[in-house]
């Protein structure tokens, strides 16, 4: 798994082979690819120095969270 990126993960996720398995912590697949995507376009961002505008930040921060919220209930 260290050698994933973000969009393999979610990938992984919400197939549909396995989103049975982490579909009672995430609830909505729908909300769980919007914020791989909210936190991968901030990763890439700050991986790549490219130019970071207040929108991109907060929503990845969001999605961090969002994670930790429930990466904390498991």
């Amino acid at each position: 798994m260290e050698f994933l990126d973000i969009m393999e993960l979610e990938a992984i996720v919400t197939s549909k082979e396995l989103w049975k398995k982490f579909e009672n912590y995430f609830h909505n697949k729908d909300a769980v690819k919007t914020k791989f995507i909210q936190f991968s376009d901030l990763r890439n961002s700050l991986f790549h120095n490219r130019t970071l505008n207040s929108i991109t930040r907060k929503e990845g921060e969001a999605a961090i969270d969002w994670f930790s919220n429930i990466l904390k209930e498991i």
